[in-house]
Order: structure tokens, then C-alpha cells, then sequence
């Protein structure tokens, strides 16, 4: 059934929603999408036996630790600290470096397949 203006308070296309709520929400949405997406691709790669999708997953959790990690770095009194700008640097480098074995993983899954 086509929402109406009646049905959803009057709001329907008017940009309600996630768009008009301001990028704070817009931000911990996204957290939560890439936060979840990691841990339920891994239960489901586990559950089901599939490589493939184990490694999916691992690179997953390494992109959701980046995007946590830049989200820390420039909110509050860090946007000009130097001292969180160098802990930020290493910290992405180890994610980084993280994702070289997830690429073998993903190679290895899709031989072994």
C-alpha cells in the first residue's frame, strides 16, 4: 500500500527522515552498518562452512576498525592535536597492514573452493 500524507504524518517526501536529522545521525548509522556488517558476515561464513565469506567478512571488521578510528580522530579536541594525528597514522597503518593476510585469506577461499 502507497504511503500517504495521511498515513506517515504528512512527512512523505518532504526529506524526512535520516536526511533531516542532521549528519550526527547520519554518522552513527553508517558506524552501525559497518560495525554490524563485519561480525554477522563472520557468524554467517562460520555457520555455513564458506571461506569466501569468512574473508569477506575479516576485511570487513578491518574497514569498520578504519572508519572508527577517523571518526575518533576528528571529533572532540582532536581535530588539532598533533599527539592524536600521529596515533591516528599508526593506528590506520595497522589496519592497513591487517588487510594484506584477509587478501590471502579471500585467495586461499576462492582456490580451495
Amino acid at each position: 500500500m502507497p504511503a500517504t500524507s495521511a498515513s506517515c504524518g504528512g512527512s512523505c517526501g518532504t526529506g524526512a527522515g535520516v536526511a533531516g536529522h542532521g549528519p550526527a545521525v547520519r554518522k552513527v548509522l553508517w558506524l552501525s552498518w559497518i560495525t554490524g556488517e563485519g561480525p554477522l558476515g563472520l557468524l554467517a561464513g562460520i555457520q555455513a562452512n564458506g571461506m569466501s565469506l569468512v574473508g569477506w567478512a575479516l576485511g570487513s571488521v578491518i574497514e569498520g576498525l578504519a572508519s572508527v578510528i577517523v571518526i575518533w580522530r576528528f571529533t572532540g579536541n582532536r581535530r588539532l592535536s598533533e599527539t592524536s594525528e600521529r596515533r591516528t597514522q599508526k593506528a590506520v597503518a595497522v589496519s592497513s597492514g591487517c588487510c594484506r593476510p584477509t587478501s590471502r585469506w579471500r585467495r586461499c577461499a576462492a582456490t580451495c573452493s
